[in-house]
C-alpha cells in the first residue's frame, strides 16, 4: 500500500501490481512530488540510504538529507522542468565522508492533465563493484610490478592459451613486439621440434586442469637457442572454474649442459666398465687354460719324481699356480658380476647340505689353529629350497674362509634361520674384528682393510665385492657388525622360496 493512503482505501489490481514491482525491484526508487517531498519510496531505497522504517510521506527530501549539494537540486530542477536526466556512474560523498558509487536516473512524472507533477529516481548502489574493479586493478598493477621485477620470461593467456601479457624480459630475450607474440604469435619463437610437444603438453594440462610444465627451446634475438622450463598455473574465479593461465619461463640452459656432460661422463664410464668387464673376461680365459696345462703338468711330475728336494719346488709350484688360477677365477666371476653376465639358477636343493659341505672345507684348517667351526641351522628353516647352491656356497667360502684367517683363537659360527619370506644367514668369529670407520670399504672390489693384512694374509680383495654382488643377484642384501678386537658378524638375507 502507498505511504499516506488511508488503510480503507481499496488499491485497485493494478495499483498493487505496480507497487509490488517497485518494492522487488532491483533497483532503489523514490516518487517526488514539485516541492521535492516524498510521495513513495522502496524498500530498496530505504535500504541503500539507511531510512528504516520511519515515514517518509509528504518529508522533504532535502531535510532528510541537508548534505545534497547545488549540482544535484540542479539536476533535480532539470527533472521538475520536464527533462530526463542520467548518469551511468558517479560518486556520491555521504555525510560521514564515505564514498558511494551511483547509477542514476531522474524522470519527470505528470498527473492525468498533463502537467508535471514531480519527479522520479531511480537508483543503484555500485559502490561494491567499483571497489571489486578497483581491488582488480591494484591486483593487476601488482602483478605488472612482480612480474617486471622477475628475471624469468612471464606470460599470461586466456582459457585457451591465447597469450595477452608478457613481461619485458620476454621481447628483451626473442626481439619479439607484443604484436608478433600475442595470441599464439610466441610458438614461433620455440624451436621447431619443440612446438608439437609443447601443444601437447598444453592440451593435457587444460583438459586436466593441472599444472602445466613442460621444458623448450626459444629462440633469442641473437638467433641462438636456449633451454627453458616454462610452467603455468590456473587461476580459478569465484565458481572454480579456470579464468586464465599464468606462468613464467626459466632458463636452464646451464642445468642442460651440466646433465648433458654427465650423460656423456656416465656413457663414456659405462662403456670403459664394459670393456674392461669385457678384456678382463677375455684376458681371465687365455691366462686359465694355460694355467690349466701348467698345473695339470706339475701333478704329473709330482707323481713321477720322487726327489724329496724336487717335490718341494713341485709343491711350491703348484701351490703358487693354485693361488693364481683362484685369483683368475676371482676375476673372471667379478667381471661376470659386473657386467650381469652371471647365470643365478633356481632349483630345490637340501639347505642343511650345502652349510655342512662348506664348513667340512674348513674343517682342517681350523682343526690346525684349534678353532671351533659350528653350524647352527634353526629348526624352522625347511629341509629344501629353491635358490642357487653353487653360488650360496661361493658366498659362504669366501665369508667363512675369511673368519678362518683372520682369527687365532676362539669360535666361528656359521647360523641359518627363517624370518617369515626371508632367510638370514651369518657367519660369527672371535677373530681380529674391523674398525668400525672401515666398514664402507669391505665389499669394494680389490680393497682390505689394512694394506699389512694384506701382506701377511694375502687374498685379491675381491672375496667380499664378489660375496655382495651374487647377494644382490639374488633378491638379497649383505652388512657385516664389528670392531677391532671384538671379532666379526657377517649377515645376508635371501628371500625364502620353497618348493612346490
Amino acid at each position: 500500500m502507498e505511504e499516506g493512503r488511508a488503510p480503507d482505501l481499496k488499491v485497485s489490481d493494478k495499483e498493487q501490481r505496480l507497487l509490488l514491482f517497485v518494492e522487488q525491484a532491483p533497483v532503489a526508487i523514490a516518487m517526488f512530488d514539485h516541492d521535492m517531498r516524498y510521495l513513495s519510496a522502496s524498500r530498496r531505497w530505504r535500504t541503500d540510504y539507511g531510512l528504516g522504517e520511519r515515514a517518509l510521506h509528504g518529508l522533504s527530501h532535502y531535510e532528510i538529507f541537508p548534505e545534497i549539494g547545488d549540482a544535484w537540486k540542479a539536476i533535480h530542477r532539470r527533472g521538475l522542468a520536464g527533462e530526463e536526466v542520467a548518469a551511468e556512474e558517479e560518486a556520491f560523498t555521504r555525510a560521514d565522508g564515505s564514498i558511494q558509487w551511483l547509477r542514476w536516473q531522474v524522470q519527470p512524472w505528470r498527473e492525468a492533465s498533463g502537467a508535471i507533477g514531480g519527479i522520479m529516481v531511480f537508483s543503484e548502489d555500485i559502490s561494491k563493484r567499483k571497489q571489486a574493479e578497483q581491488d582488480k586493478r591494484e591486483s593487476e598493477e601488482e602483478f605488472r610490478v612482480l612480474s617486471e621485477a622477475m628475471p624469468q620470461l612471464v606470460w599470461a593467456s586466456d582459457i585457451h592459451g591465447r597469450a595477452d601479457y608478457f613481461n619485458s624480459r620476454w621481447f628483451e630475450y626473442t626481439g619479439q613486439s607484443f604484436e608478433e607474440a600475442k595470441n599464439l604469435g610466441w610458438l614461433s619463437a620455440l624451436h621447431p621440434e619443440d612446438v608439437v610437444r609443447t601443444q601437447d603438453c598444453w592440451t593435457e594440462a587444460v583438459t586436466k586442469g593441472a599444472v602445466y610444465e613442460v621444458q623448450y627451446r626459444i629462440k633469442g634475438r641473437d638467433g641462438t637457442y636456449r633451454w627453458f622450463l616454462s610452467r603455468g598455473v590456473p587461476r580459478r574465479g569465484a565458481s572454480a572454474k579456470i579464468e586464465r593461465w599464468i606462468g613464467t619461463c626459466t632458463d636452464i640452459s646451464a642445468q642442460k649442459d651440466l646433465e648433458e656432460g654427465l650423460k656423456s661422463a656416465r656413457e663414456a664410464a659405462e662403456d670403459a666398465s664394459r670393456a674392461k668387464s669385457e678384456f678382463l673376461v677375455t684376458m681371465s680365459h687365455e691366462i686359465r687354460t694355460p694355467m690349466t696345462i701348467f698345473m695339470g703338468a706339475i701333478q704329473h711330475l709330482m707323481e713321477i719324481d720322487q726327489s724329496p728336494e724336487h717335490r718341494q719346488l713341485l709343491e711350491m709350484a703348484d701351490s703358487a699356480a693354485l693361488r693364481l688360477l683362484t685369483l683368475v677365477d676371482d676375476i673372471l666371476d667379478f667381471s661376470r658380476i659386473e657386467a650381469r653376465k652371471i647365470n643365478i639358477e633356481a632349483v630345490a636343493f637340501d639347505l642343511r647340505a650345502c652349510v655342512d659341505e662348506v664348513v667340512r672345507i674348513f674343517a682342517l684348517a681350523a682343526q690346525e689353529k684349534n678353532l671351533v667351526l659350528e653350524t647352527e641351522v634353526a629348526a624352522e628353516v625347511a629341509e629344501r629350497v629353491i635358490g642357487d647352491p653353487k653360488r650360496l656356497g661361493q658366498i659362504l667360502v669366501n665369508l667363512v674362509g675369511n673368519a678362518v684367517k683372520f682369527t687365532h683363537a676362539g669360535e666361528i659360527r656359521v647360523g641359518v634361520r627363517s624370518a617369515g619370506e626371508i632367510l638370514e644367514f651369518s657367519v660369527t668369529d672371535t677373530g681380529i674384528g674391523i674398525p668400525p670407520e672401515k666398514h664402507s670399504r669391505l665389499f669394494e672390489r680389490f680393497s682390505q682393510v689394512d694394506s699389512s693384512l694384506t701382506r701377511r694374509y694375502g687374498g685379491s680383495g675381491l672375496g667380499l665385492a664378489i660375496s655382495k654382488g651374487l647377494v644382490e643377484l639374488m633378491g638379497g642384501h649383505i652388512s657385516v657388525q664389528s670392531a677391532a678386537g671384538k671379532g666379526s658378524r657377517f649377515l645376508f638375507t635371501l628371500p625364502l622360496r620353497l618348493p612346490a
